[in-house]
């Protein structure tokens, strides 16, 4: 047995010192990555910079030339330490992307939109947030551990939350930590009321792009979840504003004040009921539709002329004002028509979350 490790440790001995001979041989290497090329992306701030290109490029030579000419490195070293102690940390500025800077973390408002799971303990969520639009984060742990998110990853919660961005690249944030805001609690105690704060949020998701941010879009939900949660304006003309400012921030407001073929206005035109062309988004009159194949059923609604002026007036005045209008059943019936009818002709895309509000709708009328 001792014969045998004798030989073995024989057999292994060129492939220790192998080893030692190339540790020392890149030692010089390993300092010129580590130390240097770091050194020479820095940027000075000002005049007051004491190192010179001249003496890095005289430090790296003598670093390579070390093994060889005898040079002990502890006097590169410490002369190169020498002068850089002179420098104020201020003037240094290394390169570093915008990712691991500005991006490395970050806190927001948030509203969130969706949770999907992901593995047997995370969760995916979907946040509509004030300064950076649409986002998904990954929470760690989020099933497993109750104290961490207890009660704060349920829909139409308002919440700032903090993230930091993970070493890998193209990876989502990590949520870190939130703190409520306002949970909107009144919401899920009442079917109705769920059946409509989905519908808006499954808009908002369907339609913005990821990064996008759009302050107007965040103020209008944030009052529209506000007041359908304190209930004091009816969640079916909420739900008319919501839809009627939405289609003006997407751009695609419909035309409701006037014929969208000759142009003539509401007012000029005769009849009592107008019929609106759920695909083109317009009105259409009567000496129009003749020659158009529209009807009330397929391609369009009908809808009143004092509707119409409603949710012109919705669209157009302040926000803060719409408790002021008085709906008829009939006039809601109409707006909820033609906003229902026209926003998945916008989209591009049948809503879950509208079947189940017009289910629910049926069930209590």
């Amino acid at each position: 047995m001792r014969l045998y490790r004798c030989v073995f440790t024989v057999a292994f001995l060129p492939l220790r010192l192998y080893r030692c001979v190339f540790t020392v041989a890149s030692l010089p290497l390993r300092l010129y990555r580590w130390v240097i090329l770091p050194l020479k992306k820095c940027k000075p701030a000002n005049e007051g910079w004491p190192i010179s290109a001249s003496f890095i490029n005289q430090f790296t030579l003598s670093l390579s030339l070390s093994p060889f000419l005898g040079i002990e490195i502890k006097k590169s070293v410490n002369y190169f330490w020498g002068n850089m102690k002179h420098a104020p940390i201020s003037t240094v500025k290394f390169k570093i992307s915008r990712r691991e800077s500005a991006m490395k973390s970050f806190s927001t408002d948030a509203i969130l939109l969706k949770r999907i799971e992901y593995g047997d303990y995370d969760l995916i969520i979907t946040y509509f947030t004030r300064s950076m639009g649409k986002i998904s984060v990954m929470a760690k742990n989020a099933k497993k551990s109750m104290k961490r998110f207890a009660g704060a990853l349920d829909p139409f919660i308002a919440m700032n939350i903090e993230c930091s961005w993970p070493k890998r690249k193209n990876a989502l944030p990590i949520l870190n930590g939130l703190e409520l805001e306002n949970p909107f609690a009144h919401i899920r105690t009442c079917a109705t009321k769920t059946g409509y704060a989905s519908y808006w949020l499954e808009m908002i998701n369907s339609w913005m792009e990821e990064g996008r941010p759009d302050d107007d879009l965040y103020e209008l939900i944030y009052y529209v979840l506000e007041s359908l949660n304190a209930g004091h304006i009816p969640a079916e003309v909420l739900s008319l504003l919501f839809q009627i400012r939405f289609m003006a921030i997407s751009g695609f407001t419909p035309n409701i004040t006037s014929c969208g073929d000759c142009g003539v206005s509401l007012d000029e035109i005769h009849q009592q009921m107008v019929i609106f062309d759920l695909k083109a988004g317009k009105l259409v009159c009567n000496k129009c539709c003749s020659s158009r194949d529209i009807s009330g059923d397929e391609n369009g609604v009908l809808v009143s002329k004092g509707t119409l002026k409603q949710l012109s007036w919705m669209n157009t005045n302040d926000i803060r004002r719409a408790e002021r209008l008085k709906f008829s059943v009939n006039a809601l019936r109409e707006g909820e028509n033609l906003l229902e009818g026209f926003i998945p002709c916008h989209i591009g895309r049948n809503l879950r979350s509208l079947i189940f509000l017009k289910r629910i709708r049926r069930s209590f009328s």
